[in-house]
């Protein structure tokens, strides 16, 4: 019997493991390579979410920096208010020789009537003479401490209480007083005017502060005077605030308080404090941080989604690797997963994305791009459907739209691989919005384009600028607004070898307008006499409400002294005319000091102070003239 021969070697089939080691490289470069992607897509997205967290609270802290800036300044303007009437009240006390009632301020307006600020006159004992509400009968002030500083001052000023008590109402209140006087200079009894703590949080905003934010007042030793959360009002005995967690009295400031005992509600809060400098107050803003972070938690699961759905993709990309020669059917069935996550991926932002392809002329010219693709919000961006832009042409879709402009930016982008900008959308342009953000990334013979409306941001950064940097009874350009034009009018004037002249106008007799008739009345002339500066100026010329009755005009540039002598006899002439108020007709000089650059100073500092000492040589010699700055003193 013939011996058979044993089976040859390559007649076997490789075993499974020496399969695995053979190709080893192969099967691992997938899974290993998916595992590196899926790693940098986790680490950008959480990247990114770290950058929100820290944008949002970068925003917060100064927008509650602003909240409380802009809280003092009304808190003071409420202040001020309350003290006027004090002094109208003792005008008319003095007037009526001790006959007035005050029950009939409240008619004339002078008063609230919500009760929150009242007014009491005290006679030189502590009882009470008259008052705008009902007093609890049989109550003596002679022992309370405002009255006994107004009894034992020896001039006429405003007295703050530092403490709260019920007083002379049922609740507690918190005094200013001033002190009445007989015709013989003595003491006479006290004008007191009683503010609710409800008075200082009347500022809350919806607008600009949520249901979980907090607004408070304190006076300057941390004693809370009046608090809030929302439109919730807190008792003085039970704040919002249980324990300051500010530990220097400084000026202004802002703060994360994360402690849970800070808050009544225990949340935590980007507080922030502002001192007021003519009171003794200082006014604190608590922006709540989980309702700040609430879109930033819903940007955080659309990211984590995006990053769980990508995963899953590289995941089924890499088994789709490993097994590719086997089940070619399996990978088809991935790809078709991978289009339709990358649809709703881009369907479920709010960025326009479009696929463009580019397109040659035979001489290898960019003629124009073929829209391959685009999302829905893609669409509504150009105000059309989008199977109408699938398939077209670019140039179809251009009316209204600067060809030159857009084509300069394809190609920027076809030769740099990335471009990235924000432009503003022309009036009789397709494009929806007023500012969109357009980003551009070359792939292979085309471009993968995003374009996203930012006009909402745009607008609110528009009107932040717009009042810092406008004064708001005037609607002239601030204080603040001068700070950074004049600098750079000096640099621009000294480049080009010409001159400016800086005109410093305080208006004469503005205090007797306000003393007489009022602050309305004198917020009305200073409106009427910006209007008036602005007309004798010329085009192209500035003028600046510093505050208070002082201006300041900018004339640049000029060719000699006379040109701003010129300007400056104008604005005298002007305000030679009478003023037309609601309240009757007033007449007010101006008092001008000019400074001219670069012979009176090089620095804006330097300007300002020589017109203002040339303003005030203008008002000792007379007033309703002016004057140029002389190093000298000589007229």
């Amino acid at each position: 019997m013939p011996q058979q021969s044993a089976p040859q070697a390559w007649m076997k089939p490789p075993s499974r493991m020496a399969f695995i080691k053979g190709n080893l490289t192969t099967i691992l470069i997938w899974p290993v390579g998916c595992l590196l992607l899926a790693v940098a897509i986790w680490s950008i997205t959480l990247s990114i979410i770290q950058s929100d967290h820290e944008f949002v609270e970068r925003n917060a802290r100064k927008n509650a920096s602003y909240i409380a800036t802009s809280f003092a300044q009304h808190l003071t303007r409420l202040l001020d208010q309350a003290d006027q009437s004090a002094i109208h009240l003792r005008l008319d006390w003095q007037q009526s020789n001790g006959q007035l009632l005050l029950d009939n301020q409240l008619g004339q307006g002078l008063f609230p009537h919500n009760g929150l600020l009242s007014a009491t006159i005290l006679d030189s004992k502590g009882a009470v003479i008259t008052s705008t509400r009902n007093i609890k009968q049989g109550v003596s002030m002679a022992k309370m401490a405002y009255f006994l500083v107004q009894r034992e001052a020896t001039a006429d000023h405003l007295h703050i209480d530092p403490l709260m008590s019920p007083g002379l109402f049922d609740r507690p209140t918190i005094q200013l007083s001033r002190r009445l006087q007989d015709a013989s200079g003595a003491f006479n009894g006290v004008i007191v005017i009683s503010v609710e703590p409800a008075y200082f949080t009347a500022f809350f905003d919806s607008a600009s502060l949520g249901q979980a934010d907090l607004l408070a007042v304190t006076d300057k030793q941390g004693t809370m005077r009046g608090s809030r959360i929302g439109n919730t009002l807190y008792p003085s005995d039970s704040p919002a605030i249980r324990h300051m967690p500010l530990r220097t009295p400084v000026q202004r400031g802002v703060i994360k308080a994360a402690d849970s005992t800070v808050f009544a509600d225990g949340e935590t809060r980007y507080l922030a404090w502002q001192a007021l400098s003519a009171y003794p107050f200082v006014t604190l803003i608590g922006l709540s941080e989980q309702q700040l972070l609430a879109p930033y938690v819903a940007t955080w699961d659309t990211y984590r989604q995006g990053a769980i759905s990508a995963s899953a993709f590289l995941l089924a990309l890499s088994l789709i690797g490993i097994i590719m020669s086997a089940r070619m059917a399996q990978r088809h069935y991935q790809s078709e997963e991978v289009k339709r996550t990358y649809r709703i991926a881009t369907e479920g932002g709010n960025e326009g994305f479009y696929m463009l392809r580019a397109i040659f002329d035979t001489e290898q010219h960019l003629v124009d791009f073929l829209i391959e693709d685009c999302n829905e919000r893609g669409a509504l961006l150009i105000g059309k459907l989008r199977e109408h832009l699938i398939g077209s042409r670019f140039t179809e879709h251009t009316d209204g739209i600067p060809q030159k402009i857009w084509f300069s930016v394809f190609h920027k982008a076809m030769q740099n691989g990335f471009y990235e900008d924000e432009f503003e959308v022309v009036d009789d342009s397709p494009l929806r919005g007023t500012w969109l953000h357009r980003r551009l990334v070359r792939a292979d013979t085309g471009l993968a384009m995003t374009l996203r409306d930012i006009s909402a941001v745009k607008n609110h950064n528009n009107e932040l600028s717009r009042v810092a940097n406008e004064d708001a009874l005037t609607a002239l350009p601030s204080r603040h607004w001068l700070t950074g034009f004049l600098p750079a009018a000096i640099e621009r004037n000294a480049k080009a070898g010409s001159m400016l002249a800086l005109l410093f106008v305080d208006l004469d007799g503005f205090k007797s307008v306000n003393d007489t008739l009022g602050h309305a009345a004198g917020d009305e002339l200073l409106q009427q006499a910006a209007k008036r500066l602005q007309s004798v100026l010329r085009p192209g010329d500035h003028v600046v409400r510093l505050g208070g009755d002082e201006f300041t005009a900018i004339l640049e540039p000029i060719m000699s002294e006379n040109d701003a002598t010129r300007v400056a006899v104008r604005i005298v002439e002007a305000f030679n005319r009478p003023f037309t108020l609601s309240q009757g007709i007033k007449s007010v000089g101006t008092s001008v000091g000019i400074s001219l650059f670069p012979r009176d100073g090089n620095e804006s500092d330097a300007l300002l102070r020589n017109a203002d000492t040339a303003m005030y040589r203008a008002k000792s010699e007379g007033k309703n003239q002016y004057r140029m700055y002389e190093k000298d003193g000589a007229h």
